[in-house]
């Protein structure tokens, strides 16, 4: 499971191609099945019954994040069993789809390497994206293919160009590995749950985990790795968050079967977070080798029944030999660990994004503007409000763009300030940008006037439109050199960078132009105050 930055993913793939062979190398199929609604779903619709006859099928309960089948969803809800006895029929053929293959997509980041041409092993796929082994993970590894989880990051962009822009503005070498992981800065401002642009911890759901956990004393880096492993549907849902939460704040006291798997579960106060820990228990209490207790980890991951049943029986007599457990006292310890081991996650894997977590937040705390900039600069669109309004709590003001300021990308004038490309311009492409950056060189970095940089615009092959220089005026690209009022159109620029919400009541003003711009107060107003109907364009 390797993780690169996004824009140099690519170059992997091209490396394990130029180094194994073409014919070695070669993407993984995802099978799309049928889950239980939308098995109803797809025979109803044979069947000729409208989406309204279907509605209850939205009610199937969901477990740790997957469905129930059609059966126990009869027995929980009471709609879904009048679904039933009203549509038999299509009830009786419904069944018999749950489960079934719908689809061959690909997997977003599985890729095989074999030691020799994959048409010898397997089913390829040739397709315009690349070659593609039709058949799913788990088929690729019965059949004795190595499968690598090749992904795209993107937060490691954003690590890099915020290293960037440390060392051009301070002169500073940041080397992330050398950061130490209990800064008492950064580890507060994951207690007050100040995440916000920080790698998984964005969420409003996990900085109330973080500050609920900060309730219990001050969090350590074991905490932020745990909360990641935690802040997952399968032990939101079977109550294991709580139970940790509740030890850390000290409201329960951590709970251990037998003293001996202390050992393993002292540092998540006696709840079995990782699957590290179901492995370290099995060894510790049943005397299994590493290779059993990785075995235990997949049988009960897979949900293998017959392979879950032989390692209980194992596992009750390795008990009974290692630590005079009891029989029964065994059966049930294992139960427990069954439980757990499902909604269990890989320390490794926790531990390792939390590190990224962590380099994220050290970067917001010590250089903000550095920071804002950075993600400014790799998110999309959507994104720029969220992230404007939380530079903003930051003492940081991301302004529009400047005609001697702005570059291709995002600039920070000063610890105070960011300024935005030219391409955040409407017809404003990176292409343009480096030729308004290159008339500037020319003119010795500055353009004096409006007029000025229109006269650089005309001159042949500066590549700089009319259009460009009108939407440049437009957002007050010149104000900083010809200071005037500003245009509404400025504002609803300013307003698709800084409001949290759609400004659909400004997007409707503008169907009605008029030859007097709003005012400032016209302009709050109606992005305050949306209109009852539509505006009848004139």
């Amino acid at each position: 499971d390797l993780d690169y930055q996004s824009s140099k993913r690519t170059q992997v793939i091209d490396y394990l191609r130029a180094r194994y062979g073409e014919d070695r190398v070669a993407g993984i199929s995802n099978y799309g099945t049928l889950a239980s609604a939308s098995a109803f779903r797809d025979t109803g619709r044979v069947f000729g019954l409208s989406p309204l006859d279907m509605a209850a099928t939205k009610l199937v309960p969901k477990e740790a994040g997957f469905s129930y089948s059609l059966t126990d969803a009869a027995e929980a809800v009471p709609e879904i069993e009048k679904l039933k006895e009203t549509y038999p029929e299509v009830w009786k053929h419904a069944l018999r789809f749950e489960g079934v293959m719908r689809s061959l997509g690909q997997h977003a980041a599985g890729t095989v390497v074999a030691g020799e041409p994959l048409v010898k092993r397997a089913v390829v796929e040739r397709r315009a994206e690349g070659n593609v082994v039709n058949w799913d993970k788990r088929v690729v590894e019965d059949y004795g293919l190595i499968k690598m989880d090749i992904l795209g990051l993107s937060t490691l962009d954003v690590l890099d160009i915020a290293q960037q822009y440390i060392k051009k503005r301070h002169g500073i070498d940041v080397d992330y590995l050398k950061l130490p992981l209990n800064d008492a800065k950064v580890l507060e401002a994951f207690g007050r749950g100040d995440t916000t642009a920080v790698f998984q911890f964005d969420s409003q759901g996990m900085q109330d985990l973080l500050r609920r956990l900060a309730k219990g004393g001050p969090l350590t880096f074991d905490d932020i790795s745990a909360a990641t492993a935690l802040y997952r549907p399968g032990p939101l849902d079977s109550g294991l968050t709580e139970d940790y939460v509740a030890t850390r704040q000290g409201l329960k006291s951590p709970h251990y079967d037998h003293p001996i798997m202390k050992n393993a579960l002292a540092k998540t106060y006696g709840v079995m977070v990782y699957q590290e820990q179901v492995m370290q228990v099995s060894r510790d209490v049943a005397g299994f080798t590493m290779a059993e207790a990785d075995l235990l980890r997949k049988a009960i991951g897979k949900k293998d029944l017959k392979k879950m049943a032989a390692m209980k029986d194992k596992f009750i007599e390795g008990a009974m030999k290692t630590v005079g457990m009891s029989e029964t006292v065994a059966s049930g310890l294992f139960d427990k660990i069954e439980n757990f081991a499902k909604y269990s996650f890989n320390a490794s894997h926790s531990v390792a994004y939390s590190v990224v977590s962590y380099w994220t937040a050290w970067l917001k705390v010590y250089y903000p503007a550095e920071y804002f900039a950075a993600q400014l600069s790799i998110v999309k669109e959507d994104k720029y409000p969220a992230l404007v309004k939380d530079a903003r709590s930051c003492g940081i003001e991301v302004v529009p763009p400047d005609i001697n300021l702005s570059t291709d990308k995002f600039e920070i004038k000063s610890d105070e300030t960011i300024v935005m490309p030219f391409s955040a311009v409407k017809g404003c492409s990176e292409v343009i940008a480096k030729k308004i950056m290159n008339a500037r060189m020319e003119v010795g970095g500055r353009f004096m006037s409006k007029a000025h940089f229109e006269e650089c615009a005309k001159k042949r092959g500066s590549g700089i439109n009319v259009r460009v220089v009108g939407n440049l005026d437009l957002v007050g690209a010149f104000a900083g050199i010809e200071p005037k009022p500003r245009s509404w159109k400025f504002f609803l620029f300013t307003a698709k960078f800084s409001t949290a919400r759609p400004v659909t009541s400004v997007a409707k003003f503008t169907l009605c132009p008029s030859s007097e711009a709003p005012n400032v107060a016209t302009w709050l107003c109606l992005t305050t105050l949306r209109p009852t109907k539509r505006p009848t364009a004139r």
